[in-house]
């Protein structure tokens, strides 16, 4: 065994993040996927924070394609108050998921295997074992100094527990064009169908992600494509002119915890540790860091053990307060008081702030 190899579990953007930059650093890995990446389109736009774009550009993603924000709006229907954020350089970036996903997948080379199901995650002393089967049912091995689990496995291993929480919501998501959104913006609000998110995109469309509670999200996703959008296009005054919706994509958000985040040789990182909300739009950058500080460690600690502890403490406190900010969130862009308008206002300003 390679006392620098780490298996990854998960191979989504964070998880494949942290294997680019890992390997980068010296170490060696092999990354597991359960499905094909790149089969097929899964609609979302979604939005990183500047940081994380320097991240994924130091694993090696292209993201000269990637749409710049400078401003967020963030702002709450019929109510007072309301933020906005800007930065004359670069707030962050309206990404393709899928196509970000692909770069890094094709990053890995050979140590990416997909499709693939993991059946065992076994930790030992001095090493671990995970056991996964091909598409053709084939069982074989990984035996590596580590584990970075960075998927939300159903069974984790026995050293981690975790807790689930149903929003009972359902997230519509799909593509539009508009005939007046300003270059730079991305813009979160609260309306009566429920939170609206205006992503920009690199071709130029914008992307609509639409939470509403889970009776008002199935009439909502049994309109036409035209009466969907005048729906929302009302509850932002006709501003934006959104039209010609491309195919929509619905699923369910839920949050979940897992703890602690790192025990013994195995680590929890991205939608391994924590699912999140959408709204606020920080469950992808709370992976990114991950990615970036587990891979430090690692670079500046031979022991793996030592610096999955390390990496314990440091991220523990960020996914604490990830997950009370986006859940405050949640509630306040479904219940019309207003000491809920005024508490997503303050976690709004905490999200902007970390």
């Amino acid at each position: 065994m390679d006392a620098r190899l780490i298996c990854v579990v998960g191979g989504g953007i964070a998880g494949l993040a942290f294997a680019a930059l890992h390997r980068k650093n010296g170490g060696k890995v092999v990354a597991l996927e359960r499905e094909t990446v790149g089969d097929s389109e899964d609609g979302k736009s979604v939005v990183i924070s500047a940081s994380s774009a320097k991240i994924l550009q130091t694993a090696g993603v292209n993201l000269e394609d990637a749409a710049p924000l400078s401003c967020a709006r963030i702002q709450f229907q019929n109510a007072p108050g309301g933020i906005t954020i800007k930065n004359g350089n670069l707030l962050g970036c309206g990404i393709a998921h899928r196509k970000a996903r692909m770069q890094l997948a094709k990053l890995q080379g050979d140590s990416f295997r997909c499709p693939v199901s993991v059946t065992a995650i076994d930790s030992a002393p001095d090493a671990v074992n995970v056991l996964y089967k091909t598409k053709d049912g084939e069982e074989k091995k990984v035996v590596a100094a580590g584990v970075a689990i960075a998927c939300a496995l159903p069974n984790l291993p026995q050293q981690f527990s975790a807790r689930s929480f149903d929003y009972r919501q359902a997230i519509i998501t799909f593509a539009a064009d508009a005939k007046n959104f300003p270059a730079g913006l991305a813009v979160e609000s609260f309306t009566r169908l429920g939170i609206v998110a205006l992503v920009p995109r690199a071709d130029e469309k914008i992307g609509v992600i639409l939470c509403a509670d889970s009776g008002k999200a199935g009439a909502l996703s049994a309109m036409s494509d035209d009466a969907l959008l005048r729906e929302i296009n009302d509850c932002f005054g006709g501003e934006f002119g959104l039209h010609n919706a491309g195919e929509k994509f619905i699923y369910a958000p839920q949050a979940r915890r897992a703890f602690p985040l790192a025990a013994d040789n195995i680590a929890l990182l991205g939608a391994g540790a924590t699912t999140l909300h959408p709204a606020g739009a920080q469950g992808l950058n709370l992976g990114i860091a991950d990615a970036e500080c587990l891979a430090g460690l690692l670079r500046r600690e031979e022991n793996v053990a030592k610096s999955f502890v390390e990496y314990r403490r440091l991220r523990a406190p960020a996914h604490c307060a990830m997950l009370a900010a986006t859940s405050v969130l949640a509630a306040g862009g479904h219940l019309r008081f207003a000491p809920f308008r005024i508490l997503g206002g303050a976690a709004s300003g905490m999200l902007s702030a970390i």
